[in-house]
């Protein structure tokens, strides 16, 4: 490689019309992969992002629409209705992605990952009062699991529940008292 003559050559790029050392140029093909995760997001990235979240929170807002003749007696079952739902916008995504999330005591499996949105969903049937306590505390144990990994921005936690255990208000107060980070939101779908 440190060859005088090795360095000197050069080749002709018919696509620029140019001529381009062949070292310079096998350097920068090698680098070019890491572009993806040095570089800042640009504009066009950010905007692609804010609008396939969007599209994903949509889907969760109205999930209680798309649930409605769906037999839910289970979190498998209800896991499985939001997965092929959310799989038929996000085909990327994905269940149990290799334990994404390893710490040094534990490592944390979401739910769902949909890396083309940059977002994990974690799913929770209730069916019970204190069953939705559980799941608040759950959160509580993911939010601080599922730090550190810059490819997920947004979180959501979507919950469904048998019954009416607590107002909207209510959920609204319980979630604020746990301050959770501004990348997680929650979603209430209720048995209609």
């Amino acid at each position: 490689m440190f060859d005088s003559e090795e360095i000197r050559k050069k080749y002709f790029l018919e696509d620029f019309d140019v001529e381009v050392f062949s070292l310079i140029e096998e350097v920068r093909i090698f680098f070019y992969i890491f572009n993806k995760f040095y570089l800042e997001d640009n504009d066009e990235t950010i905007k692609t992002d804010l609008i396939l979240k969007n599209k994903l929170e949509t889907i969760l807002n109205n999930l209680d629409f798309y649930l409605k003749d769906k037999q839910i007696t289970k979190e498998h079952n209800f896991h499985d209705y939001v997965h092929k739902l959310i799989r038929t916008l996000f085909p990327d995504c994905q269940e149990f992605k290799n334990f994404q999330y390893v710490k040094k005591l534990k490592y944390y499996v979401p739910d769902i990952f949909i890396p083309e949105c940059k977002s994990i969903v974690e799913l929770k049937y209730v069916d019970s009062k204190e069953k939705f306590k559980i799941c608040i505390e759950s959160i509580d144990t993911d939010v601080k699991g599922y730090s550190g990994n810059i490819k997920y921005k947004y979180f959501y936690s979507v919950f469904y529940c048998n019954e009416v255990y607590y107002s909207k208000d209510e959920i609204e107060e319980i979630w604020k008292e746990r301050n959770y980070p501004n990348e997680w939101k929650y979603y209430i779908v209720k048995k209609i």
